[in-house]
């Protein structure tokens, strides 16, 4: 959400993504258990209605992103895979536009409280980083 937030709004000034989707194909197949649910809203399979999923994939809006992007990602997430933030990264760099990531190796898609905390700062400081810039 966070990233359609500033593909659609030209003058955010930094976006976060901590454990996010970017790729609805991807999460097709990875999470069997939301496969129906996709089907439901998105009206099919990715091979019938490729179209909609694209049209629900950041990624290949990636060349709206004004803002720079900060990726964070647990390594070990079984919910939103970490090759969600591997594409996001990727293709963010081929496009030339800024990008930070924070992989963490230790951590699935929930960070111990304190953790977060510490994280939270730090993202808010790196916020603030971004408007000066």
């Amino acid at each position: 959400m966070a990233l359609w937030t500033a593909i659609n709004c030209k003058n955010t000034a930094s976006v976060v993504t901590w454990g996010g989707v970017s790729d609805m194909f991807l999460t097709y197949v990875e999470r069997e258990d939301l496969r129906r649910m996709m089907k439901r809203v998105i009206g099919g399979t990715p091979k019938k209605y490729p179209e909609e999923y694209e049209y629900r994939t950041p990624l290949f809006e990636a060349d709206e992103l004004m803002a720079p992007v900060l990726i964070i990602h647990g390594v070990q997430d079984e919910n939103v895979s970490v090759e969600h933030a591997h594409r996001l990264e990727k293709i963010l760099k081929v496009k030339d536009k800024p990008v930070e990531s924070w992989y963490f190796d230790d951590f699935t898609h929930y960070f111990p409280p304190a953790t977060n905390r510490r994280v939270v700062e730090d993202l808010t400081q790196w916020m603030k980083q971004q408007r000066k810039k």
